[in-house]
């Protein structure tokens, strides 16, 4: 024990602050700047082991790297008489661990600590440190309400031993510097085991996310005034922190706001994956809503692969009308306003595309009750809904009149899709456009905006005046986007119309011009809705992982995040006035699934947020896929075996941007497959075994869908290097840009999703046009113009298996479903298999 008057080189004691398990804390001066500082000095052990030292000094140092309000500084690192020790900042105040033991904590205090320890967290995620011990004791509070979270980055490398606690049971399990005395032995699970995560439980690696459960856990202390998990013993507390939930916080008796209370469990989750992926999103959760209201739009997700949807509506807060009209709650500045959402339909089936009526007093949606896609209207205020369309025809993207009389709406009640309207309260519909989807009508209900496929098979923006469906002007073409121009929405003032086309957003005026670019990145964005100033674009967006609302000024500039994307989220509606904003969200996960053509038994490999185009490889011993398992759109490979996996899914790339299609090399030694990056789409192969990854095409033209050659020596892609998009194929060296790149295709529509022949001889490929999707062929020496194959398939993929059998095609084949069937490479004749009976697909 050191005295006042000792020295620890420049450091002079000044007294006794305490001491745990894990040292001696003490009040100390800095001779040489003059300022108060707190030592805290280390056990004996420390220095009997050399590396252990040597990695305790590099984690201390990547420590005091972080700078941030609400992390305890880390001044200085040293050695007295053979102990180390930690200088730090003196803070005056109370550990939350005493003030939570006082019962003093109020909801909206509790909320202003999480903030705050979140956002510490945030920062020492950012800079690869975790924790892995955050619980009360960890976190102190100053006398002037600032949080300040002790020890990062020092947990995982102190010394471990188990302690009896007053009562005779086995202590917690802990690692933190400045603990209070617990632990176990080396190799086991690490952290206090009221606030360990479920995977630290069990012992396995944790990252990041295990810090928001113990974040969690402590959330719930601080307003039930109690822990989370507080069993008989360490061994029962493990037990419900694995196989529990913990005691409704409803049940405290407190007044808890729902959004409070929905923050807490999420970050409670079982699973790593069904938490918060960042406590940045935590502290957003939290800014998002004010503590009387608990206004926070969270769908805590369940873990369970369920696909329930609901629709979601948020109102600014009454309470903070008056300011925020003071600052124009839509303007390119102003703060986001403090919204309360909730549920408002909740019946059986699929429910999304809600569109808020002018009056801001009801929402028309898409309902999938009873099988088929019907459109409802319902009170903003939830209640009984009213059906208004009840055809046996797949009904959709409804769309209000600006005067609130009548929804226009998409059906293809006549055989291929069209614009028609009912009237508010029901009645026979009426077409107003024929061939034509994603209706928005004009604020002074002259115009109709609509989507219709040109000849090339992609769909373009176009309008018509209303009760004039013969003179359709279309006003975008192949210089107004990638690929498809979707969902047209007018601006208030009707001169302007935001449309999506691949991956960004793009303004259009509503007589015509010049089409401009509204975002840029690759991230997805699309389901434009106007600010009913018109200074701001409501919009869908991929670009902070699962999909979430943003809106980005209408003139440019940056997008800001509007919700949490914890559904994820789609189809944003704002009300006339700006009080109402609505959108549809769901809980569950796309996965990758294995079926048994012959039992018709299937097998879970994967899931994620997004979870894609799946491919096997030759020897069916792996399957390729494309996931944002890790954040990032990457390539991902599962082994399997039989009916089922064998290992855990690997990734395979790490990239900037997306990956798409991918596809291994007949000897398994490569992995072709698009990237995207800044809009820019070439063909990239890497090493399947790991290595540096290459673009192999590197063109300025789109390249996409790249397939191996039988041989693995020639690769075959779509590309609008010439004459749209058709099917090309190249010569390609191991590690080398593919050479001689030669046209196969020349079809009128778009060439898509080609598939080599057994011998190489032929490709097949999907052209899709207007008058269809069909599967056709064209030899690879390049001979000929290619014939097509099927007729009224709607085809949408073609596999060309390597038994030299019929392909196998997924079509609609005059129906809505997508299914498998075989088709005959010579004949063009369609049977279907027994093998597929029991598959169905989905899918556009």
């Amino acid at each position: 024990m050191l005295t006042a008057g000792s020295r620890l080189g420049p450091y002079e004691v000044l007294s006794r602050i305490g001491a745990g398990g894990m040292g001696e804390v003490y009040r100390a001066r800095d001779t040489r700047l003059g300022r108060e500082v707190a030592i805290k000095v280390l056990p004996e052990a420390y220095a009997a082991d050399a590396d252990r030292l040597r990695r305790f000094e590099q984690e201390a140092h990547a420590a005091a790297a972080l700078n941030h309000p609400n992390i305890l500084v880390l001044h200085d690192v040293g050695s007295h008489e053979g102990q180390p020790y930690l200088v730090t900042e003196l803070l005056e105040g109370d550990s939350l661990r005493d003030v939570i033991g006082r019962g003093g904590l109020t909801v909206s205090r509790s909320v202003e600590l999480a903030i705050q320890i979140a956002k510490g967290l945030a920062a020492a995620h950012e800079k690869g440190i975790v924790h892995r011990d955050l619980k009360p004791g960890n976190v102190f509070v100053t006398r002037d309400g600032t949080v300040k979270i002790l020890d990062f980055g020092l947990a995982k490398l102190t010394e471990q031993r188990a302690c009896p606690d007053a009562a005779g049971n086995p202590g917690d399990v802990s690692t933190a510097v400045l603990d209070d005395g617990s632990a176990t032995a080396t190799g086991v699970a690490v952290g206090t085991a009221g606030y360990m995560a479920p995977e630290q439980v069990r012992g396995q690696p944790a990252d990041h996310r295990a810090d928001i459960f113990a974040f969690g856990c402590v959330l719930y202390e601080m307003l039930a005034g109690r822990r989370a998990f507080d069993k008989g013993s360490r061994i029962e507390t493990l037990s419900a922190i694995l196989y529990e939930d913990p005691p409704p916080l409803e049940a405290s008796g407190r007044p808890i706001p729902p959004g409070v209370i929905a923050v807490a469990h999420r970050c409670m989750e079982k699973r790593a994956d069904d938490r918060f992926q960042s406590a940045r999103d935590v502290a957003l959760a939290f800014e998002m809503l004010t503590p009387r209201t608990g206004a926070v739009a969270v769908a805590s997700a369940s873990g369970r692969a369920k696909r329930v949807h609901w629709l979601m509506l948020a109102g600014a807060s009454a309470a903070l009308a008056a300011a925020i009209a003071g600052v124009r709650w839509s303007s390119t500045r102003g703060a986001l306003p403090s919204f309360e959402p909730r549920q408002v339909t909740s019946r059986p089936g699929v429910e999304s595309e809600p569109a808020i009526s002018p009056t801001g007093r009801e929402i028309a949606y898409v309902s999938w009750e009873g099988g088929s896609s019907d459109i409802w209207i319902t009170d903003v205020r939830g209640g009984r809904p009213l059906r208004l369309s009840d055809a046996p025809s797949a009904e959709t993207s409804p769309c209000w009149l600006p005067d609130g009389s009548a929804v226009a709406f998409v059906s293809d009640r006549r055989g291929r899709p069209g614009i028609w309207k009912a009237a508010r309260f029901g009645g026979d519909a009426v077409m107003l456009v024929d061939d034509a989807t994603d209706p928005a009508v004009s604020p002074d209900g002259t115009l109709l905006a609509f989507a219709r496929a040109n000849v090339a098979g992609f769909t373009r923006i176009g309008v018509i005046a209303l009760g004039e469906p013969e003179k359709a002007r279309i006003l975008t073409g192949d210089s107004g986007g990638l690929w498809n121009h979707r969902n047209p929405a007018f601006s208030p003032d009707g001169r302007l119309i935001c449309y999506e086309d691949q991956r960004d957003l793009w303004l259009v005026g509503a007589r015509g011009g010049t089409p401009r670019r509204l975002t840029h990145d690759d991230a997805k964005d699309g389901d434009a809705a106007w600010s009913p100033d018109g200074r701001l674009v409501y919009f869908t967006s991929t670009r902070e992982g699962p999909r979430a609302v943003w809106r980005v000024p209408s003139g440019g500039g940056e997008p800001q995040r509007v919700t949490l994307g914890t559904g994820p989220e789609s189809v944003p509606t704002v009300s006339a006035d700006g009080r109402w904003l609505a959108y549809a969200t769901s809980s569950g996960e796309q996965a990758l699934v294995l079926a048994d053509t012959r039992s018709g038994r299937r097998v879970r490999l994967a899931e994620g947020p997004t979870t894609a185009s799946p491919r096997f490889a030759r020897d069916a011993a792996s399957i390729l896929f494309v996931s944002d398992l890790d954040g990032g759109y990457d390539v991902w490979r599962v082994p399997v075996a039989g009916a089922g996996a064998a290992g855990a899914p690997v990734r395979v790339t790490e990239h900037r941007g997306a990956c798409n299609h991918p596809v291994l090399s007949p000897d398994g030694g490569w992995i072709a497959y698009f990237r995207v990056v800044e809009g820019q789409r070439d063909i990239w192969v890497t090493p399947s075994a790991g290595g540096v990854a290459t673009n192999v095409t590197a063109h300025p033209a789109t390249d996409v869908q790249p397939e191996w050659s039988p041989d693995g020596k020639r690769l075959a892609f779509v590309s609008d290097r010439a004459d749209g998009y058709q099917v090309w194929v190249a010569n390609f060296e191991a590690g080398k840009a593919v050479r001689g790149a030669r046209q196969l295709s020349r079809v009128a529509g778009v060439a898509a999703s080609p598939a080599w022949s057994p011998d190489g001889s032929e490709i097949a490929f999907v052209e899709w046009s207007d008058t269809g999707r069909e599967v056709w062929l064209v030899s690879t020496d390049g001979t000929g113009r290619g014939r097509q194959l099927t007729r009224g398939a709607g085809a949408r993929f073609v596999v060309w298996p390597s038994d030299g059998g019929g392909l196998v095609v997924a079509g609609t084949w005059g129906g809505e479903t997508l299914t498998l069937r075989e088709v005959s490479s010579s004949s063009g004749e369609v049977r279907r298999s027994p093998a597929f009976e029991s598959i169905t697909l989905s899918g556009s």
